[in-house]
């Protein structure tokens, strides 16, 4: 059954025009195809970010899902051009954490998006919101981010000795590495 579609709900031009009258700073506000809304961001930015989103007549009262991607130096430079934007192999390649939000008073939802450097510190939003307690170590453990300001940081699913296994840089396992394992 289709979603009805609301009298309230936020569109690009709303979310937009609210962040600027708030005066806070942000990369770009678009709309990004079946994805809605996104909001990109710096590291800097997100925690100010996140909160007026939470708190305002806007209403992102959830926060639903965090997750990574891996984009590859290629990657970035084809989408880096695609929005006009000069960029080199040498300086691209992130891990892009996003934050999945949703306003049920006006059954919104949109995205934040944050590029983060591979290996590099991320510090924890529980504070703003304590779904972010598992997600967030999970984020962290997957990508090799640091997690910061978490109240229990360790590892949630590999051991120790196991880094980064969504990175694409780490190799695929073989038949031949599973059958030599026994």
């Amino acid at each position: 059954m289709p979603r009805q579609e609301s009298a309230l709900r936020h569109d690009v031009s709303t979310v937009r025009q609210a962040l600027i009258a708030a005066g806070l700073p942000f990369l770009s506000v678009e709309e990004e195809g079946k994805l809605g809304t996104v909001i990109r961001v710096t590291a800097d930015q997100r925690d100010e970010l996140v909160e007026f989103l939470r708190d305002n007549e806007l209403a992102y009262t959830q926060l639903l899902d965090i997750f990574g991607a891996d984009i590859e130096a290629r990657e970035a430079v084809e989408a880096d051009e695609e929005k006009g934007i000069a960029a080199t192999p040498a300086t691209a390649g992130y891990i892009e954490v996003t934050y999945f939000m949703r306003s049920m008073s006006a059954d919104s939802d949109l995205r934040i998006k944050m590029q983060l450097p591979y290996e590099s510190d991320y510090h924890s939003i529980i504070e703003l919101f304590a779904s972010a307690y598992l997600t967030e170590r999970e984020l962290c453990e997957m990508f090799g981010l640091v997690l910061l300001d978490h109240p229990n940081p360790k590892k949630l699913v590999t051991n120790q000795h196991f880094h980064t296994p969504l990175l694409k840089k780490v190799p695929i396992r073989g038949k031949e590495e599973l059958w030599k394992r026994g």
